[in-house]
Formats: structure tokens, C-alpha cells, sequence
């Protein structure tokens, strides 16, 4: 899409998501000019990002969830004037009480875009799974509070605000799976729960394992992040995709046991024999230290422990039309264990084949 003359793409919560680095690089690399909104307690992690990348990049330092995102009302008046897009990462806040944040910040981006009259497109990056649901269809359409399985999570809360007001604004709500590969800045390292099942097989190196948590038939929407990266570019320019809700999933996930048992053996290590039942991992996830939203141990757990299928009809169709596709997880599952390695220091460890 055509940015308006001078327009920028202002990018609010990237620096606490572990897709926020390499979304930024590759904008920046298409030639975008970015304002960085980030905490002041970000400021290390955002300047970092500014010297690795080069220029291009305004640094803002504020609140999302405050009122004006806690910049002056001169500041704020220049942003309105300036931005032509919007990258609005739900960010996981916190442990505490039910933590209302999220959904504030969610608000403060749609009293933004109410006033920035020159706004083409705002785009969401959200969860498919935050949902709350373990069964059935979850749809690219609003989330459904009925069969939800856990209390509301503020991803879950800011995903229903900006679906609320997709007939109001050109809004693009992208709900991914859990993203593997995501680049990484220098030796700060954000993990989800795919980097959580790669480390925890890793760190038992030759140990056996004799029983995972979760179900052995559950899905794993494990995603590239290159593929999220290739897809987005479709995304903003393709009309279709304003006020509509998309799946960047795999469309074919692999079960629990068949991605452990690959995982296994590039690692040459036996795959674990038996699974937790249902029962048993939702009493794990009752766990003192594993309440709390965003947890990525968490996040692992209940998408172990979830067969919920995850509709992507309308996104694939259209990124269908550029011929872009979801790698399946055998193409880069060894990459994924080899990245980890290198990140976390291990020594190589001989490898079995995955066929």
C-alpha cells in the first residue's frame, strides 16, 4: 500500500515481543520510515535496535496503555500529523491481579486513530492462542466467550477490543501461532513456547524423559517467522485484508508427539513413550508459578494440551494469490534446534534422521 507523502509507520510494543526485532528490520529495510514508541526502561534495548539497523528510526519513549500514551500534547499532536500506519503489538504484561492493561493500551491505540486523520492502516499482532479454548473451530472472526476453558488473559481482552472495531477503523488483526526463529538482538533473548519445548529437550541432553505434560494427540502451531515477515508484506498491500481478522498458522500442524518425537531425534535422543492425561496437565497449569498469563511455560503447556483446529480459509486464500505458503514443520525444525543450541551455548549433539 502506498504510504501518504512523509507518512511513518509508528511501531508500538515490538521491543517486549519476541517478533518486534525482526518486524522492525524488515520494514526498515523496505524503506519504511518507523517511530518507535517504547518505555523508558526499553530505552537500551530500543537504541540497540536503532545502532544495529541504522537510521530511519525516531525513538519515542511513553506508555501505550496511558492516557495519550504519556507523551506531551505536543508530541502526541506531531504523531497524529506523522503516521500513516500502525504495528500494535498485544503485549503479555506482567504477573499480578488481572492486569487491565492490555485492553487500556488496545483503547489509547483507537482514540489515536480517531484523530490521525491521514491513518491508512493499523495492524494487529495478536495470538490465535489466546482464545481460552481447547476444542473446536476457532474462526478468523471475534473471539467467542462461550467454551473458554481459562479466565480472561489481557491479550484476549485487547484482541475483542480491536475486533469491536474493525467496521470503524483499517484495522488488520493478525493472530499467529507460536513464532520459531525469530531474530534475535545481540544476547537478549524473548522466548515463547516453542523456545520453552526446544530448551527443555535440549537441557536433558541424554537424561530420559519418561513422561511429557500434555496430550499426545494435541496440535502444535508452531510458525517461521520469516513466514509471518513474508506474509505480512502481502498483507499491507492487499485491500481485502482491512477490517478483517487473519490466521498465520500452519495449516497442517504436526500432533504433540510426532514434533517431540522429530525434535527428539535431531537431538539423538529417545522420544519419551508416554504423555500426561488431560486431567493431569490442567492440574500442572494450576501451578503456583505457572498462573500467570503470558508465562511461555504456560503458553506451552495449554497448547499441549489443546486440539483446537484453527481456521485460516480466507488467509490462505489470499496469500495463496502471491504463492506464499506455511513451511510445514519438518522443513525447519532442524534450523529451530540449531539456532537454540547456538543461542544457549550447548555443545552439538549427534542427530538421527526425521523421515
Amino acid at each position: 500500500m502506498e504510504r501518504m507523502k512523509g507518512g511513518a509507520t509508528l511501531v508500538v510494543g515490538a521491543l517486549n515481543h519476541e517478533l518486534g526485532y525482526g518486524l522492525i528490520a524488515d520494514l526498515a529495510a523496505r524503506g519504511e520510515r518507523l517511530i518507535v514508541l517504547g518505555r523508558m526502561n526499553e530505552a537500551k534495548e530500543a537504541e540497540a535496535i536503532r545502532h544495529t539497523i541504522g537510521g530511519g528510526i525516531d525513538l519515542i519513549y511513553g506508555d501505550p496503555s496511558a492516557i495519550d500514551f504519556g507523551l506531551s500534547g505536543s508530541e502526541y499532536r506531531a504523531l497524529w500529523s506523522e503516521t500513516s500506519a500502525v504495528h500494535w503489538f498485544i503485549e503479555s504484561y506482567a504477573p499480578g491481579a488481572v492486569d487491565v492493561r492490555a485492553k487500556k493500551a488496545a483503547e489509547e491505540c483507537l482514540e489515536f486513530a480517531s484523530n490521525a486523520t491521514g491513518l491508512e492502516r493499523i495492524t494487529v499482532w495478536s495470538s490465535a492462542l489466546a482464545s481460552g479454548r481447547s476444542e473446536g473451530v476457532l474462526k478468523e472472526e471475534a473471539f467467542d466467550r462461550r467454551g473458554r476453558r481459562s479466565m480472561s488473559s489481557g491479550i484476549y481482552e485487547a484482541d475483542c477490543v480491536f475486533a469491536d472495531a474493525l467496521r470503524d477503523f483499517p484495522i488488520t488483526v493478525i493472530r499467529t501461532g507460536s513464532a520459531v526463529l525469530a531474530p534475535q538482538l545481540g544476547t537478549r533473548s524473548i522466548l515463547n513456547g516453542a523456545g520453552v519445548l526446544i530448551l527443555y529437550l535440549l537441557a536433558r541432553r541424554s537424561e530420559p524423559i519418561l513422561m511429557m505434560p500434555g496430550r499426545a494427540d494435541a496440535f502444535l502451531n508452531f510458525v517461521p517467522a520469516d513466514f509471518l515477515y513474508r506474509a505480512e508484506r502481502v498483507i499491507s498491500n492487499d485491500r481485502r485484508s482491512l477490517h478483517r481478522i487473519l490466521h498465520l498458522v500452519d495449516s497442517d500442524p504436526p500432533t504433540v508427539r510426532r514434533a517431540v518425537a522429530m525434535l527428539c531425534a535431531l537431538m539423538g535422543r529417545p522420544a519419551p513413550r508416554f504423555y500426561a492425561p488431560p486431567a493431569a496437565a490442567a492440574a500442572l497449569l494450576q501451578s503456583p508459578g505457572l498462573r500467570r498469563e503470558g508465562d511461555p511455560t504456560r503458553t506451552l503447556l495449554e497448547e499441549m494440551s489443546s486440539r483446537l483446529v484453527i481456521d485460516a480459509s480466507f488467509t490462505r486464500s489470499l496469500l495463496g494469490d502471491a504463492g506464499l505458503v506455511c513451511p510445514a514443520f519438518e522443513s525447519y525444525a532442524e534450523e529451530a534446534v540449531e539456532e537454540m543450541r547456538e543461542r544457549v551455548g550447548f555443545a552439538p549433539m549427534p542427530r538421527a534422521s526425521i523421515a
